[in-house]
């Protein structure tokens, strides 16, 4: 799935990494292992003469190059549902009770509702 979306070259454009081809030395490389998204540790952006296997670029002009980025992100084809979530009942503080001062509150209890009730949830289900 590609998506190209935008006005006045202002958009976002998706890449899948299915889409991807291993290159090196603008050379595709034919014995590569499958692409593996977990061992990414780098990003290169780059608008290069050459297109795959040598070729050169038809639209490759020699010369200044700008290309201004708001954000790279990763995106997930379908949310992944965790099968097991663990909540211990270390801590649990009783983040409702009365006469509670959330100043003197680590941030996690000071920010139960913000939090979607994380705690009172965790208190819930640890009796």
């Amino acid at each position: 799935m590609h998506c190209r979306a935008g006005l006045g070259g202002v958009g976002l454009v998706c890449v899948p990494f299915s889409s991807l081809k291993p290159i090196f030395q603008a050379r595709t490389v034919s014995d590569a292992p499958p692409f593996d998204p977990s061992n990414i540790v780098s990003l290169q952006l780059m608008f290069s003469k050459f297109e795959f296997d040598g070729k050169l670029n038809p639209t490759f002009v020699e010369g200044a190059f700008k290309l201004p980025l708001s954000s790279i992100r990763a995106y997930l084809k379908e949310p992944i549902t965790p099968r097991f979530v663990h909540l211990g009942s270390a801590g649990a503080t009783r983040p409702d009770r009365a006469g509670l001062d959330l100043s003197k509150q680590p941030p996690a209890v000071r920010l139960n509702k913000e939090l979607d009730f994380i705690l009172t949830f965790k208190l819930k289900v640890s009796y």
